[in-house]
């Protein structure tokens, strides 16, 4: 990573991370087959914070983040170090 040059990069690189947690948030939701009523349930937050995580509406809080990525997990979803997003491989052989 390059260092930063200005506020405006700074800025960027907020605003790239945002979105990219957003879309994990989201491809997280997809692979666990929970709509967003669901996934805020189990997370034990409003509907209306998913979509306005998913959709980079407002910023994540740990206490949020954490819950959502418990609720995904508990789903048999993993979240990787570098950003990608699956479901737990199959135990079965």
């Amino acid at each position: 990573m390059q260092p930063f040059n200005s506020l405006g990069d700074i800025t960027a690189e907020i605003e790239r991370q945002q979105k990219t947690l957003s879309d994990q948030l989201r491809l997280a939701r997809y692979a666990s087959r929970l709509s967003q009523s669901a996934a805020a349930k189990n997370a034990g937050v409003a509907p209306v914070t998913i979509n306005n995580v998913e959709n980079g509406h407002t910023k994540v809080s740990k206490e949020v983040m954490a819950k959502l990525v418990m609720a995904y997990a508990t789903k048999g979803v993993e979240f990787g170090p570098d950003g990608w997003v699956r479901l737990k491989p199959s135990s079965s052989s």
